[in-house]
C-alpha cells in the first residue's frame, strides 16, 4: 500500500525512468502508472473517432497499448511527454479504426439486403457522393473490391464521413488538419473509386 502511493505520488519523469530501466516487463507498478495517468487521453481519442462503444474500446485499448511504446522510445529528460504520447496514442487508434473500416467497408458493400435505417442512410450518402459517371450498385462486386481497393487512410476517410457520419469539421479537428484538406482527401478517394469502376 506505502508503495502504491509513493508511485502516484512520482513526477512523470522519474517513472519514465523507471519503466524504461525495467525493458524486459511492460507490467510494472511504474508503467502502470503512467498508463493509468494517461488513460483519460485514450479514452477520449477513442470518443472522438466513433460513437460505437465496442470499437471505443478497442480504439482505447490499441491507445493503452501506445502508451506502453511511447515509454519505451521517449527521450528520457526531454519535455513534452504528454504531446508524445498523444502522438502515439492517436496513431495506433487510427490504425485500429482503419484496419477496422476495411473489414466493415468490405462487409456492409458486399451485403445484398440493408436492414439497418441509419446504415442503408449513410450508403446511399456515399453513393450519391460518386462522381456521375460512376457505378452506384450497392452490394455489388465491383463496388465492394473499389473500396477493399482503397488505401488505409482512404478507406478510413470514406468510414469516418460516410458511415459515422462525421462532418468535415470534426474530421479536421480529429486529423488536426483543415476542412479544405479534408474535401480535398475525400474527392480523391472518390474519384479513386470512381476510377476502379470505370476499368
Amino acid at each position: 500500500m506505502g508503495s502504491f502511493v509513493s508511485i502516484r505520488a512520482l513526477a512523470l519523469d522519474d517513472l519514465i525512468g523507471a519503466a524504461q530501466r525495467q525493458p524486459a516487463d511492460d507490467d510494472t507498478p511504474e508503467m502502470n502508472e503512467i498508463v493509468r495517468r494517461f488513460e483519460g487521453l485514450a479514452v477520449a481519442v477513442a470518443a472522438m473517432m466513433t460513437p460505437d462503444v465496442d470499437l471505443r474500446e478497442n480504439l482505447a485499448n490499441a491507445g493503452r497499448v501506445a502508451m506502453v511504446v511511447a515509454v519505451r522510445h521517449h527521450q528520457l529528460g526531454r519535455p513534452g511527454f504528454p504531446a508524445y504520447a498523444r502522438a502515439y496514442i492517436v496513431g495506433a487508434a487510427k490504425r485500429e479504426l482503419q484496419q477496422w473500416t476495411r473489414t466493415a467497408l468490405a462487409d456492409d458493400f458486399e451485403r445484398v439486403v440493408i436492414d439497418d435505417e441509419t446504415e442503408a442512410q449513410a450508403l446511399y450518402k456515399f453513393s450519391e457522393a460518386l462522381p456521375p459517371t460512376a457505378e452506384r450498385t450497392w452490394g455489388s462486386t465491383s463496388t465492394s473490391a473499389a473500396v477493399c481497393h482503397l488505401d488505409d487512410r482512404q478507406g478510413g476517410l470514406l468510414q469516418l464521413r460516410f458511415m459515422d457520419d462525421f462532418t468535415l469539421a470534426t474530421i479536421a479537428k480529429l486529423e488536426g488538419t483543415s476542412e479544405a484538406a479534408v474535401s480535398q482527401r475525400l474527392a480523391t478517394a472518390l474519384r479513386a473509386v470512381e476510377r476502379y469502376l470505370a476499368a
